[in-house]
């Protein structure tokens, strides 16, 4: 470590020793540093007068100590701290400063190279980074900044100014702050902060799960927009739980903290959660909470279920606090409808035993293909880290949370940019998980990874694949083909390339081989209901109507409230031999409402046609809101059928 990081490591250290202390005992700690270093000293004394300047008066920090420390190291001056309206920094013009705190600016600029105005924050102080640490830092940024969530601040972009500070650029939210909210109103109303708890923690939810820790939460972190959503802010430079660079010496706000923070241990998604229980009193009374008082003492009229939620916040004991922003939502849910949440006490042995079943239960669904065991396969990446945040977007994309997956396949490979099977990966994510036509932008970058994945990795099967989904997007099912071929020497067991090869031979006409490739896929899956519509619509384009019969019976039994697929059903028995009662029948059991894609009114036009009585064929069309629809949405255009 060089000496300036060094030297910072140690102020930081010096800052956490001191916030904790009372004014008194502060001071003369000041004093006893100064005897030795006096440089140490201001150093240490300009970060607790920044952070007293960022919330006017922590709860412990007496006038008396901040009126000295204000006369001998003051503060920046408040409006523009660094000096840098009107100057341009990297691609940015600023134009004035709109927030100040203890550790970093806000600006107004304008980002001249995508010409929009944004928030940029720098650091208050330059960060003595060395290389290592500041490039790490600016990789793990980058990697944070991909949370997409409706509750979490949008990041533009992460980088380095001329003169070594780093910065962040984040959209430029109209509205106010938490913070500017209490200071104009006092207390809100329960509801109203009710809300803005449940927006907060479905953010911290989110970034939980994709690693991340926020670890300064308070009430100028959150953004209240003009339409009711909140916006959890700062997340960009937040620091991922498992991290261990110089950026984790310092973060918070004391009067936020959690115990533990305060006590320089290393903290976890917790730590986020007391602070938001110190923020939801806040907003409930006005005034931050002392010893385990119930916000009920100041306001009478806040409900006992709110009093037992948010003294479960603000246990000291993390073990005894809420475990998880989820765990929170569960019993924000119950305030809803009106039950009182039950305090809930963890045994820490017990929780560790459920998580480990829970993972072993998770690991025997992962598809055998995509599982690196290994006794049998090197580690696909040297990076420990990225390894890491590869096992859990496994796990993640297995439970059907492919979101957070998306996010820690994105940060494993910006931990190790060379980590092939963790594109190939994110490749076939993106394409297989953003509905059946992905936007033009989605599938080029899906092809990109697979492409750079390749390179790395040219017999990389899962790779193959993913480039296989890629040409299938682009109607080039020959390419695919190939492709698939490929994935399928080293996915011999996976069913879902053999559905991709069906999918694709369906799209040629090659019906039989399209039959063949489906009958395969089930084999191998025999659970997965979701290949059996497409393997009794192809049986019926090859006339093997009983067939087709059996798969529809046999998906209608996993889906009962599969309409559409009894009334395709229906029609079979009308093509095999011109029985019209099970159609009939079906339609005798749909709901009324429902007529998904005109398709009720297409079985009813065909089903009158077909008994003959061509006025209620006519009078179904009339009352039709669509240009009705059949199996593999051939379009029947109302005027063609009238």
């Amino acid at each position: 470590m060089s000496i300036a990081a060094e030297r910072w490591r140690l102020t930081c250290e010096l800052f956490h020793e001191l916030s904790a202390l009372d004014a008194e005992q502060r001071w003369h700690r000041l004093q006893e540093i100064g005897r030795t270093d006096p440089d140490l000293q201001t150093s240490v004394a300009q970060l607790l007068a920044a952070d007293d300047h960022a919330d006017e008066q922590l709860a412990h920090l007496q006038s008396g100590i901040a009126a000295v420390l204000q006369q001998q190291w003051p503060r920046p001056a408040a409006a523009d701290p660094l000096g840098l309206t009107g100057k341009t920094v990297a691609h940015f013009h600023i134009h004035e400063a709109i927030a100040a705190g203890g550790m970093g600016v806000v600006y107004r600029a304008r980002d001249l190279d995508m010409q929009r105005d944004v928030a940029l924050k720098l650091p208050l102080f330059a960060l003595p980074f060395d290389a290592h640490a500041r490039a790490r830092f600016l990789r793990e940024a980058r990697a944070v900044g991909s949370l997409d969530h409706p509750n979490l601040c949008s990041v533009y972009e992460v980088g380095e100014t001329e003169d070594g500070r780093l910065y962040l650029a984040m959209p430029l939210y109209a509205g106010e702050t938490l913070k500017e909210r209490i200071a104009r109103t006092g207390a809100l109303p329960v509801a109203d902060a009710l809300e803005i708890v449940r927006q907060i923690s479905a953010g911290l939810a989110f970034a939980h799960d994709a690693g991340v820790v926020h670890r300064d939460l308070k009430p100028g972190n959150i953004m209240l927009l003009p339409d009711g959503t909140v916006k959890i802010l700062d997340f960009g430079l937040a620091v991922p739980a498992d991290a261990h660079t110089i950026t984790t010496q310092f973060a918070g706000t004391v009067a936020y903290m959690a115990p533990e923070q305060r006590r320089g241990e290393q903290v976890d998604a917790r730590a986020d959660l007391w602070s938001l229980g110190v923020l939801w009193f806040e907003m409930l009374t006005g005034v931050r909470p002392d010893e385990a008082t119930p916000p009920s003492m100041h306001v009478r009229a806040i409900p006992r279920s709110v009093d037992t939620v948010v003294l479960g916040l603000l246990h000291k004991d993390p073990a005894q606090r809420y475990q998880s922003a989820r765990q929170l939502l569960d019993d924000i849910a119950l305030i809803d409808q009106g039950r009182a949440p039950r305090r809930r006490r963890v045994d820490m042995r017990h929780r560790r035993k459920a998580l480990a079943a829970a993972l072993l239960a998770s690991l025997v669904l992962v598809p055998a293909a995509f599982i690196v065991p290994e006794r049998l396969q090197p580690r696909p990446t040297d990076n420990q880290a990225a390894y890491q945040f590869y096992l859990r977007a496994d796990e993640y994309e297995t439970t059907g949370r492919v979101e957070v997956a998306d996010t820690l396949y994105r940060r494993a490979i910006a931990l190790d940019s060379g980590f092939a099977l963790a594109r190939a990966r994110l490749a076939a994510l993106l394409i297989n998980n953003n509905g059946p036509r992905p936007s033009d932008a989605v599938v080029a970058e899906a092809g990109r990874h697979a492409q750079q994945a390749l390179q790395a990795e040219p017999k990389l099967a899962v790779a193959h694949y993913a480039m296989g989904r890629y040409w299938q997007q682009h109607n080039d099912h020959r390419r695919a083909l190939q492709a698939f071929e490929h994935a399928r020497k080293g996915m011999k067991k996976e069913s879902v390339v053999y559905a991709s090869i069906g999918t694709s031979y369906r799209s040629l006409a090659e019906w039989d081989r399209a039959v063949e490739a489906f009958e395969k896929a089930i084999e191998l899956d025999p659970q997965n209901v979701s290949y059996l519509p497409t393997l009794a619509m192809t049986y019926s384009r090859v006339r093997k109507y009983q067939a087709a019969q059996r798969t529809w019976t046999r998906y209608i039994e996993f889906t009962p409230d599969a309409y559409w697929a009894m009334l395709i059903k229906g029609h079979t028995f009308i093509r095999s031999d011109g029985t019209a009662d099970t159609l009939a029948a079906v339609l005798r059991s749909i709901p009324a409402d429902w007529d998904a894609d005109g398709m009720v009114t297409y079985a009813r036009v065909g089903l009158a046609r077909l008994q003959r009585r061509p006025q209620d064929a006519l009078t179904a069309l009339a009352n039709s809101k669509y240009d009705v629809s059949e199996d593999d949405m051939l379009l029947r255009p109302r005027t063609l059928l009238r």
